[in-house]
């Protein structure tokens, strides 16, 4: 989550920081809640977010935290998804709800 609730404008060239840091975020850093996601990124991996309207690029990794260079600039804001094209995650594609479904229907 944002301490600004509009969300915050990120600019071409700026490092911005993705992190598993539940601290309110700013126009520096936010809390990824997706620590599968950077388990799977790489240095020179692009993020994706809002639907690609923001384009991020890895340029430095931590085991918490992915720093990255913002290549599209753009308003970043809370709940925006964020795609990972160059990443293969490890999760399954089934929710526990789909399989008891699933289940049910078997």
């Amino acid at each position: 989550e944002f301490s600004n609730p509009n969300g915050e404008i990120l600019e071409k060239d700026q490092t911005f920081r993705l992190d598993l840091d539940e601290a309110q975020g700013d126009n520096t850093r936010v809390m990824l809640p997706h620590p599968e996601i950077i388990a799977a990124s790489e240095v020179g991996h692009v993020l994706l977010v809002d639907d690609g309207k923001v384009k991020l690029t890895v340029i430095d990794k931590g085991e918490k935290h992915l720093d990255c260079r913002v290549d599209v600039p753009g308003k970043i804001s809370n709940r925006k998804g964020v795609n990972t094209p160059d990443s293969v995650l490890d999760i399954s594609p089934l929710t526990p709800k789909d399989r008891s479904d699933l289940e049910y229907m078997i």
